[in-house]
């Protein structure tokens, strides 16, 4: 009974192989589906004639929409697995179920009146009903708070309310450099306010459709309750907020009417908005001409709208009003306009009240539901701190090794043939690895590049056996058809090969349900528990359509 689906691949050699093939997946969602040709940008002459080839074949309309169906079809594990797993170092960037509060007095404030300060953050944070423990340590000058809470309330509104009520209390000092942090991927610093999200970068051919784009996305953001915000016009080291622009339309009628034009009326305005240069040059009886600066009260704080209903003193010593004159917007311009690889790029934060977990799934979620015009897209980074560089060489590291297995197989068995059927393991054991990590939501790491390699070692250790016990039964029974000799190997080896499987797997095991594990042994266990799965579950059944393919093959050859 245990034997019936390796019966059925052997019955159907070419299906099998074809639907094994599907699963690991085809390169053809790696393409992309539009290559942009900008007026001007291109280095190279060529690099423009290659898109325009691309964009006349692959690139046209029909070919794109009939990708968008065959591409979900063919790409098997890979497409998903390359679209939502991001390869990076073990760095655990979840919160963990704690509020940390920092506060710090000036020197010489005293042990008591510190003590005094946080004992009413303690108060604040008791209040909550889910808060498991808090830890305090003061000192002279300095005090910090921890506020813990069970990692299954995490789930549910209080640990965040507690969080708000946190950050009240921090407003209300004075004086003292408060700080609240932990549980959402913003921290309130005193005089700088909610600081860090979640970043998203945004791309495309022209900055108008863009500017739309962005908009359209953080629309859509904004309809779930946990955003607290979309910042459109980020910097790309950071939260840079750009220039608040006043724009002032000085039409012909506006001249006629004052006998000030529109540049006179920006001489006027530079004297109350700007104090640290001169607003002009005078001339004095018998001195030489002297720069004059006028420094207006409250200048750096003044409202646009007072600004505009405040009367300036105009030609002959009339007074204007520049809001009955004057159309007035105010708008926002982002700190930089910037081009990378030929497209303009925008920076957005992403201000999240909750797990980065949770928020990086939102974002994920709403940026494949937008509709995307051609050439733009838009994309959470890949929280990596890999460069191109070490990924080349630890997917290098990986190429390597199987190479090496494969010649040190072939050395062993005396057979090309062989090897080639122990190495279909390899491609297998990757359909587990991607399955693993898709489903576990992990990133993965140097630990994941580690299990791989050691995935490998193991699943074609298993194949060995099998491709052995095949070797010596047809050396004993060279009239025996193929197929039969394989699927006898497989009952023989098939209890040796689960055992090996099984008691891999058990040692992983603590990694994966163990939650003091890092990122760098989870990732490290589940591309060993995968890929020992995926190649004892499937590389058995491809030796077997394999070896009845080619056996079918040499019977239709004429003798």
């Amino acid at each position: 009974m245990g034997l019936a689906p390796y019966r059925l691949a052997g019955r159907h050699p070419r299906t099998t192989l074809a639907a094994f093939l599907l699963v690991i997946g085809l390169p053809t969602p790696l393409l992309p589906t539009f290559m942009e040709t900008p007026e001007e940008g291109w280095t190279t002459p060529t690099e423009e004639r290659n898109a325009r080839r691309f964009n006349e074949t692959l690139g046209r309309e029909e070919v794109r929409r009939a990708r968008r169906v065959l591409d979900p079809l063919v790409g098997g594990v890979t497409r998903p697995f390359l679209a939502g797993v991001d390869v990076s170092r073990a760095l655990d960037t979840d919160e963990s179920p704690e509020i940390q509060v920092l506060l710090r007095l000036p020197p010489g404030s005293g042990i008591e009146r510190s003590d005094e300060l946080v004992r009413g953050f303690e108060r604040r944070a008791l209040a909550g009903r889910e808060v498991e423990r808090t830890i305090t340590r003061v000192s002279e000058d300095v005090s910090r708070l921890r506020v813990i809470f069970p990692r299954e309330a995490l789930d549910r509104p209080g640990p965040y309310a507690v969080r708000e009520a946190l950050v009240g209390e921090a407003l209300k000092l004075a004086g003292v450099e408060a700080g609240v942090s932990g549980l959402v991927p913003m921290g309130f610093f005193s005089g700088l306010g909610n600081v860090s999200g979640l970043r998203v970068e945004a791309y495309g051919p022209g900055w108008d459709t863009l500017d739309q784009l962005a908009r359209q996305f953080a629309a859509r953001l904004a309809r779930d309750p946990r955003v607290a915000g979309v910042d459109l016009d980020a910097g790309r080291g950071g939260r840079q907020p750009g220039r608040e622009v006043l724009r002032l339309r000085w039409g012909p009628q506006a001249v006629a009417e004052t006998g000030l034009t529109a540049s006179a009326v920006a001489t006027l305005l530079r004297a109350r908005l700007f104090n640290l240069t001169p607003t002009l040059i005078v001339d004095l009886p018998g001195r030489p001409r002297l720069p004059l600066r006028v420094i207006t009260t409250g200048a750096e704080r003044q409202d646009w709208n007072e600004l505009l209903a405040a009367p300036l003193e105009g030609v002959d010593r009339r007074f204007i009003r520049l809001a009955d004159l004057a159309q007035a917007s105010d708008q926002r311009e982002p700190p930089a306009i910037e081009r990378k690889d030929q497209r303009y790029a925008r920076f957005l934060e992403v201000f999240y009240l909750g797990p980065s977990s949770m928020g990086r799934g939102l974002i994920d979620r709403t940026i494949n539901a937008l509709p995307m015009p051609p050439g733009n897209k838009i994309e959470r980074p890949q929280a990596t701190t890999f460069s191109h560089e070490d990924q080349l060489q630890l997917f290098g590291l990986i190429a390597a090794s199987i190479g090496l297995v494969f010649l040190v197989i072939a050395a062993v068995l005396e057979s090309w043939r062989l090897a080639a059927w122990v190495m279909l393991s390899v491609p297998l054991a990757w359909v587990g690895i991607a399955l693993a990590f898709i489903a576990g939501g992990q990133n993965f790491t140097e630990g994941a590049f580690m299990g791989v390699v050691l995935a490998i070692g193991i699943a074609v250790k298993d194949s060995i056996l099998l491709a052995d016990r095949f070797h010596r039964l047809e050396l004993a029974s060279p009239a025996t058809p193929a197929r039969r000799l394989v699927l006898a190997a497989l009952a023989d080896r098939m209890r040796p090969m689960w055992a090996t499987t099984w008691a891999s797997i058990a040692g992983m095991l603590p990694a994966l349900v163990l939650r003091e594990a890092g990122a760098f042994w989870v990732s490290l266990a589940l591309a060993v528990v995968g890929g020992l799965l995926g190649s004892t579950l499937l590389a058995p059944a491809a030796m077997v359509a394999f070896v009845s393919w080619r056996e079918g093959s040499a019977r239709r050859q004429p003798a």
